[in-house]
């Protein structure tokens, strides 16, 4: 403001100039804020879109026995020499599916890895912490029973597995326990 001259009295009209330009800035400030308010929460809430199931490689961020977990929003998994723990909805305990009898040579290996990668950062001791930890489109319990592979991927927003049996294999070796 140029040439001010004059008091401010408390109780006093206010001096038309001033009373303007804070009327202006509160206006805009108003105005911003409304803009803001309706780009940052629109009317409608939008769903995330599900991401693709990956199975995350054990690399010391969970208990030995795991090799490989995979979690989404209506489940979670964890996959071991011979079995898979499912975790269905607020399950506290899960479904244990464990394959009996199972060659002690069997190995669970990634298949098809991922883009992606995962760091776990848990507790102080960076001693824990694991970076860089790979993620797969499915897995594969090779070598489970004498000609008998399963492979496990996403199905139609689930987990699905396959049976993969060689020319000349037995079918009824393969024995799956469910317990839980």
């Amino acid at each position: 403001m140029r040439g001010f001259e004059g008091k401010l009295r408390v109780g006093a009209a206010p001096i038309a100039g001033l009373s303007l330009a804070l009327g202006i800035t509160l206006l805009t400030i108003g105005a911003a804020a409304n803009t803001l308010r309706s780009a940052v929460a629109p009317q409608q809430p939008r769903p995330l879109p599900q991401l693709p199931v990956e199975f995350i490689k054990n690399q010391g961020q969970w208990p030995a026995t795991t090799r490989f977990a995979v979690h989404n929003r209506s489940f979670a998994a964890s996959f071991e020499r011979d079995a898979m723990s499912l975790y269905v909805g607020k399950a506290r305990r899960p479904l244990v599916l464990g394959f009996e009898n199972a060659s002690r040579g069997s190995v669970l290996i990634g298949e098809s890895r991922r883009r992606s990668h995962y760091n776990f950062v848990i507790g102080d001791d960076p001693a824990r912490w694991r970076s860089g930890v790979p993620a797969y489109a499915s897995l594969l319990y090779r070598g489970l029973y004498e000609g008998v592979d399963v492979r496990v991927r996403e199905g139609r927003k689930q987990l699905e597995y396959d049976v993969l049996v060689a020319p000349g294999a037995r079918l009824g070796q393969v024995v799956l326990r469910a317990a839980g």
